[in-house]
């Protein structure tokens, strides 16, 4: 329900594609209506931000300031159009979860739901603070106006919010992978342990079952982050321009001290957090799915030599899990790996050695050319 209010999903997501098509014309009315209604408060914040700060933020602020805002409204846009055109892929992620669950209990696995509500409850309630944060934030910044306050929420919080709900999707279905990959490991392990003195026929076809679990779990995988990767690429740059953004603010806030406006400082800082956070989370989770694979790998190394009739088998098992289908790479440039933060480090480190280095030029040239006209004068 957060999602469709938030416009991150299809309106009638809980119906069935049957029983669909006595409300699909006004299903698609509405989500068009509403997905205006929402963008184009987005749009009117971001036009009164625009010429609120294009006389107010020092030229080397400027460009990066308006870049956030197109790269909001790019990214909000994105995630509108797929919840519109993309119902058939949001049943196809559900669904596909529901049917490797069913095949988990023909082998007689429990399966607990509890974890995954915790987890959905915590990222929503970080969603829900980092609302509140900025709200009062922004409240402080503008409460000589009214419409100053809405202008910043409706251009900077809503599409932050939007934004985010969006992620936690990605981030529910990357955590459903890592656990089932955790299940399916737990299996492996029971079914080789029992290989030493079960029948070795028997042992064959639980594995060979499992490998095709294993088949279905990178498929779903590759779909997911296909689905996903725009959405993903977008807040990678949108990151990189952000955190080098709010850092060389909080250089110049710290630099002139005794100006500085403590919200704005805030504001600064509560935004390298949570873009640093995000990006953390999205490369974590991709990384945790990864490392089950690995294990996977370990474990059937050290049974591969004890029985010499399921030697083919495992090594078959081995090769699919040691091979890499690109599952975790998206738009063909970005490897979901945790050592890709060191990658944004350097970009963002150069961008504010960048800003720096303008920022002192801009200022002697602006000093110097003061000076000029004071000796005319």
């Amino acid at each position: 329900m957060i999602s469709i209010i938030l416009n991150c999903a299809p309106i009638g997501l809980e119906r069935s594609i049957k029983c669909l098509n006595h409300y699909r014309i006004y299903q698609k009315f509405l989500q068009i209506l509403w997905s205006l209604i929402v963008y184009i408060c987005i749009v009117l914040g971001a036009y009164h931000e625009y010429f609120l700060w294009t006389g107010v933020l020092p030229i080397v602020q400027l460009p990066f300031y308006l870049s956030e805002i197109v790269l909001y409204l790019l990214h909000v846009l994105q995630i509108m159009i797929f919840s519109y055109f993309g119902r058939k892929i949001f049943i196809y992620l559900l669904e596909s979860v529901v049917d490797f669950d069913n095949k988990l209990k023909q082998l007689k696995m429990h399966l607990h739901y509890n974890d995954l509500q915790k987890f959905l409850r915590n990222h929503l309630l970080l969603n829900f603070a980092f609302f509140l944060c900025a709200t009062v934030l922004g409240y402080f910044q503008r409460s000589t106006t009214f419409l100053g306050f809405l202008s910043i929420n409706s251009s900077y919080t809503l599409p932050n919010v939007i934004i985010q709900t969006s992620l936690i999707q990605y981030y529910t279905l990357t955590y459903v992978i890592n656990k089932r990959m955790q299940l399916l490991y737990e299996l492996i392990d029971q079914i080789l342990k029992q290989s030493l003195t079960k029948n070795t026929f028997n042992v064959q076809q639980k594995l060979r079952f499992l490998r095709g679990l294993y088949s279905d779990m990178d498929e779903y995988t590759k779909h997911l982050n296909e689905t996903f990767s725009i959405t993903i690429l977008l807040y990678f740059l949108s990151s990189v321009n952000g955190i080098s953004f709010y850092i060389f603010c909080v250089y110049k806030y710290a630099t002139e001290w005794a100006e500085t406006d403590f919200v704005w400082m805030a504001y600064a800082i509560v935004e390298i957090c949570v873009q640093f956070a995000r990006v953390s989370l999205l490369l974590h989770y991709n990384q945790g799915v990864q490392n089950q694979k690995r294990r996977a790998v370990v474990l059937f190394t050290s049974f591969r030599h004890i029985n010499e009739r399921l030697e083919p088998t495992i090594a078959r098992f081995i090769t699919q899990l040691s091979a890499d289908p690109r599952n975790h790479i998206i738009c063909g440039i970005i490897p979901l790996k945790m050592n890709v933060m060191m990658a944004m480090f350097v970009m963002v480190s150069t961008l504010f050695i960048f800003l720096v280095q303008y920022d002192i030029t801009y200022e002697a040239l602006m000093n110097a050319e003061m000076k000029h006209e004071h000796l005319k004068l």
